[in-house]
């Protein structure tokens, strides 16, 4: 409003109209005072501004590749605002999402507001490639990608195992795992069982049986010292 130019020389004076401005939505009013007397304008209906920005929430900090956002605690929020910090409750835009994630999954239809605010299902969201990743919701120029989301690899799912040709009796040896790999092709933790194809006991003649040792994989590889007898 006016700070300037604020003296009458009679009983009426012109304010330009380009110099008030209002920002926050609602009903809203200007008020004209000198001293003890004052008058207000009519009440005054603040719309929202065009579309500036989205916040999200409702992402998880962490999921385990392959496994869908769950539902409701990872619905996704999304809310639209001006440029004045508004939810901009006029919004009818249609989004889209994408990913860092070549291989991630998130809505692909069901993209139409009505009104600022927005909830989509947790479950229509999955990662599959581990380290840090994100979504991001656009509308044109207006885009936000959420906070960065860690995935971690899901359970082993093929490896290749290394052992020696022939090995002495009763002589310690390595046997190892390489290139161990989830569902997705990510580097994989976790352990490896070591047992006999068959159910038999293994024991030599003087009763000594052989020692199988599990392996502990870390980023799809590891070892583990076995005994036959």
């Amino acid at each position: 409003f006016p700070t300037s130019g604020l003296i009458f020389s009679g009983a009426q004076k012109t304010f330009t109209g380009s110099d008030f401005t209002l920002q926050t939505t609602a009903s809203r009013t200007f008020t004209v005072t000198d001293g003890g007397v004052s008058q207000a304008t009519s009440a005054i209906s603040v719309t929202p501004a065009a579309l500036a920005s989205f916040t999200i929430s409702g992402e998880p900090a962490s999921v385990v590749a392959g496994v869908a956002f769950s539902t409701p605690a990872n619905d996704i929020v999304v809310t639209a605002f001006d440029a004045f910090g508004n939810q901009k409750t006029n919004y009818t835009g249609t989004v889209a999402w994408s990913s860092s994630d070549v291989s991630a999954s998130f809505p692909t239809s069901g993209l139409i507001f009505s009104g600022a605010q927005k909830t989509f299902t947790g479950s229509d969201f999955t990662l599959q490639t581990t380290t840090s990743q994100t979504f991001t919701v656009t509308d044109g120029l207006v885009n936000q990608p959420t906070v960065a989301i860690t995935v971690t690899a899901a359970a082993i799912a093929n490896f290749t195992l290394t052992n020696p040709a022939a090995q002495e009796a009763g002589v310690l040896f390595s046997l190892g795992v390489t290139g161990a790999v989830d569902a997705f092709g990510n580097a994989a933790s976790g352990a490896v069982t070591v047992s006999f194809q068959d159910a038999g006991t293994h024991r030599v003649p003087n009763g000594e049986s052989p020692t199988l040792t599990d392996i502990t994989v870390t980023d799809g590889t590891g070892s583990a010292n076995q005994t036959l007898d």
